[in-house]
């Protein structure tokens, strides 16, 4: 059998084989070097699973729908994998009830094609949403793999998102206008780019950012990172001077960094080698709202020691913290001073010594106690 044309049925009372693997109609259906094509309007159910291995191929395609009651696993590379649209047109639905673990491509190709997973989503191969498309993970998403919009897509992820490989927009330079919105927290660990590459690509993340590797914005993108969440930053973000990344909710006018009076930015720093960078080329830096000097705990930097952790062209920096959270350490010996450089284009934080420390809780009561016998003595004195 190699198709089934549109208006036609088929009952399958028996097993159906794709590539020599035996199934019991479509309950548990695996494609091992085969190909399944549903097309021209075609609306199927798979009760249970949906395996595709190492050299099978699925597609949806001409305006049908493919349903998975249960989890799907994906072991086939492109050019083999799962897709809509691949040979067809778009319009097409493939909605997962359950997880995804994708090892191979994943692909949604065209305008009007829609894909929905209900589960946690793991990515270890290529996920790539182009062509106008719309993708929807409910659950949380782990990517050690390429996570890419192209061409006007979109990619919503409404649980957490922690990337290990690479989460992009326009990566294979097309057209932009790509939507990512994360409503969880997004992490980008040490080694992993996040990277908004196109014009009029916007990444919204609500529930906070924490950068430990690199995240690039350039040609035109936007970052908005809403209030109350914050940036907390031990990696490099890195912003060219066409794009606009945003900490806080409110107005912003870019290109550049802009914090809002309601945003926060953690600088993170761990050693002497070892903290945040945030890089600017021809942006603006306009400063305001909350930084929070995140120091890793049992690293005390001597008095002197310096870190310059915003980077900018000379006459390009405005603005202040209206709030620094954390500045004092170090047992109250030390504390953080803000040096804002607007004529050598940085900002630093230095150490230096706390001349105003106060003492330990157990040195009042010791001075309190002292006091009163002072002045006990003093009175009996004047009594006799």
């Amino acid at each position: 059998v190699t198709s089934v044309l549109a208006g036609s049925s088929w009952t399958i009372g028996g097993n159906f084989e794709v590539g020599g693997v035996a199934n019991t109609g479509f309950s548990n259906l695996s494609s091992v070097f085969g190909s399944v094509t549903f097309e021209n309007g075609a609306n199927q159910n798979i009760n249970n699973s949906l395996t595709n291995n190492a050299g099978g191929f699925v597609d949806v395609e001409n305006g049908s729908t493919l349903t998975v009651n249960g989890n799907v696993t994906n072991n086939a590379g492109g050019p083999q994998g799962i897709y809509t649209s691949f040979n067809g047109t778009g319009n097409n639905t493939i909605a997962i009830q359950g997880s995804l673990t994708n090892n191979g491509m994943f692909g949604v190709e065209s305008a009007g094609d829609k894909v929905t997973i209900g589960g946690a989503v793991t990515n270890s191969g290529s996920f790539q949403v182009t062509g106008g498309a719309a993708a929807t993970f409910t659950s949380t998403l782990l990517n050690t793999g390429t996570v890419d919009l192209e061409n006007a897509s979109t990619l919503m992820i409404k649980g957490a998102a922690d990337n290990f490989g690479t989460l992009s927009t326009s990566a294979n330079s097309g057209t932009g206008g790509n939507t990512l919105t994360v409503t969880g927290l997004l992490t980008n660990e040490a080694g992993a780019q996040l990277s908004v590459n196109g014009p009029a690509d916007v990444l919204t993340a609500s529930a906070g950012l924490v950068n430990k590797g690199l995240v690039t914005v350039k040609n035109g993108s936007t970052v908005t990172i809403d209030a109350p969440s914050s940036v907390n930053n031990l990696g490099t973000i890195s912003i060219d001077g066409t794009s606009t990344f945003v900490v806080g909710t409110g107005t912003a006018t870019g290109p550049g960094f802009i914090q809002l009076a309601n945003g926060t930015f953690g600088e993170m720093i761990n050693s002497a080698t070892a903290f945040g960078q945030l890089r600017l080329s021809n942006g603006l830096a306009a400063l305001d709202g909350t930084l929070d000097i995140l120091l890793k705990s049992g690293y005390n930097p001597a008095v002197g020691t310096s870190f310059t952790y915003l980077l900018l062209n000379p006459g390009q920096l405005s603005g202040t913290y209206a709030t620094i959270l954390n500045d004092i350490f170090n047992g109250g010996t030390e504390k953080w001073v803000v040096n804002y450089n607007d004529a050598g284009g940085f900002v630093q934080l230095t150490a230096e010594q706390n001349m105003t420390s106060t003492p330990e809780p157990g040195t009042f009561l010791m001075l309190g106690t002292g006091l009163l016998s002072l002045a006990y003595g003093v009175r009996r004195r004047w009594q006799n």
